[in-house]
């Protein structure tokens, strides 16, 4: 995913196409215990997504990417985008893990 976001670009904020300056937001929303969120960012940060982290499982060094694009949207009885109706979510095959422990 990240190849498409930045190219060949230094991987910050700046050179993203998820990075809201006027905002001083990443858009990319990560979901915790049913909140979304959105970390705040300066534009010459390095990519929080692309950082190296250790998988608590193996011990092992990996790159974290567990980015997926996950469209939530509210229709009313006719298909319509509004306020208030029927929640829609689009989501990813594999977002959704089969075993969960």
């Amino acid at each position: 995913m990240f190849k498409a976001i930045f190219g060949k670009k230094e991987k910050i904020c700046k050179n993203c196409i998820a990075y809201n300056g006027k905002l001083g937001i990443c858009n990319v929303i990560i979901l915790h215990e049913g909140q979304k969120i959105n970390l705040p960012v300066s534009a010459n940060d390095s990519c929080f997504f692309e950082q190296k982290v250790i998988n608590p499982d193996t011990g092992e060094e990996e790159t974290l990417n567990e980015i997926a694009q996950v469209r939530i949207w509210c229709e009313d009885e006719k298909g319509i985008q509004s306020e208030n109706g029927t929640v829609k979510v689009e989501y990813p095959v594999d977002f959704v893990p089969k075993k969960v422990n």
